[in-house]
């Protein structure tokens, strides 16, 4: 049995922002190493070498996967033939598989330059972020496999325990994160 669209569910998850904002240094002041797209007002940044993303880019990436993903469930698309958006998909699954590849490396990195205490505890959560990782990245790789994808395809994607796990895993360490972003931005304009 076939369930609704994201669309109409009683309970749509949808991701705050992370690390979004088109005015600040981050975006302001980019390197050629960048590459930059401004859309809906926000700033994304990718480089061309995935393991030299940064934890933010990582974020974003894989933020611009889940809102490409809700879109596309939305669209209602029976996945009988493959078209321009689910070519688009699969190039927003594949940039968000590289993103979560090295999330805990990037990750703990972020941790150890904030100086953040106790260790043990984040060495914890760090495990519990690529576990959740790791399932993320199975469920898109095997969507990534069918040779069409259709919107319920997608819808259930993005309906998974384990994405969800890994979006609120994100969100958590964002919000542990900034206050230390934004010191370091106060400290950088004195």
């Amino acid at each position: 049995m076939a369930r609704p669209l994201a669309s109409s569910r009683e309970s749509n998850f949808r991701p705050k922002s992370l690390f979004r904002d088109p005015t600040s240094a981050r975006c302001q002041n980019l390197t050629n190493a960048h590459f930059v797209k401004r859309r809906r007002g926000r700033c994304r940044i990718s480089r061309s070498d995935p393991a030299e993303m940064t934890l933010e880019e990582r974020c974003n990436s894989i933020e611009e996967c889940y809102e490409f993903m809700l879109s596309y469930a939305s669209q209602g698309l029976p996945g009988d033939e493959e078209n321009s958006s689910a070519t688009e998909l699969r190039q927003f699954l594949r940039r968000g598989i590289e993103s979560l590849s090295g999330m805990h490396e990037t990750c703990k990195a972020a941790i150890v330059e904030a100086g953040l205490e106790p260790s043990d505890k984040y060495g914890v959560f760090l495990s519990v972020l690529e576990r959740d990782a790791q399932n993320s990245i199975a469920a898109m790789e095997l969507v990534l496999a069918q040779p069409a994808l259709s919107s319920q395809l997608i819808d259930n994607l993005n309906a998974s325990i384990h994405l969800r796990a890994l979006l609120t895993d994100l969100f958590l360490i964002d919000e542990i994160l900034k206050p230390q972003r934004l010191m370091s931005d106060v400290g950088g304009k004195s």
